[in-house]
């Protein structure tokens, strides 16, 4: 079957399935055994990039659908990729083991790994949607990234997307990127009153530098202002992997800020 024959209905079921496989990677904390996963790796012959795609065999008939994810499997994000890879195995398992319609077909899913970073997702991403032809992309861990994809591949493509990690509430901008995990706005505002409830009435906040911690900042800063009556007065970023963090540290502690 064409992955193109797919209606969105379809397309939705398919990744619900994928996607509840993927929460139970999140979440269990041991490695599981798949019996009858079958992996192989590709060489895509440009820079290294891997591709794998994942089957779990089935006793229905030899009519399939393919969909696509674009995944941290190397990079600062590899841990989340590990547990997504665990949750995908488990998920195709179970799909497979009954098949999918009246004729029992099977589910793939070709993997791209973004590196942990917005260019490899976008280009992991066009190769499933411009060479491959998914019609369904899975996509991604970081919020750039996912938002990266989006803008540049699936949104022009008609391709449905939908994040398994992004929780920045710059994604809920884009009504047609769909994300499993709730947006990240609820965690700003519960620190927000968190830090005011402990008796804080003046801040310091520094935040990773991109998408998911400047959303995070963002409703942190306007919760703790506008709703607790507070002050927030440092806020700014800073970037990962840095060897001191010791002048970020000296501007906050010359504010007057208690916590």
């Amino acid at each position: 079957m064409s992955p193109h024959d797919m209606d969105r209905r379809t397309l939705l079921k398919l990744s619900g399935l994928s996607l509840v496989g993927a929460t139970a990677g999140c979440l269990e904390g041991e490695e599981e055994e798949t019996t009858a996963a079958t992996t192989t790796e590709e060489s895509g012959g440009g820079g290294g990039e891997e591709t794998t795609t994942t089957t779990e065999e089935s006793g229905g008939g030899g009519s399939s659908y393919t969909i696509g994810m674009v995944d941290s499997l190397t990079g600062s994000l590899a841990p989340y990729g590990e547990r997504n890879t665990r949750g995908r195995e488990l998920a195709l398992a179970a799909v497979n083991e009954v098949g999918i319609g009246s004729e029992g077909a099977s589910l793939n899913i070709s993997v791209e790994d973004d590196e942990s970073t917005n260019q490899g997702g976008v280009n992991g991403a066009q190769k499933l949607v411009n060479q491959d032809g998914v019609p369904l992309l899975i996509g991604s861990v970081g919020s750039g990234v996912s938002i990266a994809i989006h803008d540049s591949v699936t949104n022009d493509a008609g391709v449905v997307q939908i994040s398994q990690n992004s929780t920045s509430p710059e994604l809920t901008t884009r009504p047609e990127l769909l994300r499993m995990s709730p947006s990240g706005a609820a965690k700003g505002q519960a620190l927000a009153s968190l830090v005011s409830d402990d008796g804080h009435d003046t801040v310091a906040v520094t935040w990773i530098n991109n998408d998911y911690g400047t959303g995070l900042s963002d409703v942190f800063a306007e919760t703790f202002e506008s709703e607790t009556g507070g002050t927030v007065a440092y806020n700014e970023p800073h970037d990962q992997g840095q060897s001191s963090y010791s002048g970020i540290l000296t501007e906050m502690a010359s504010t007057d800020a208690s916590a």
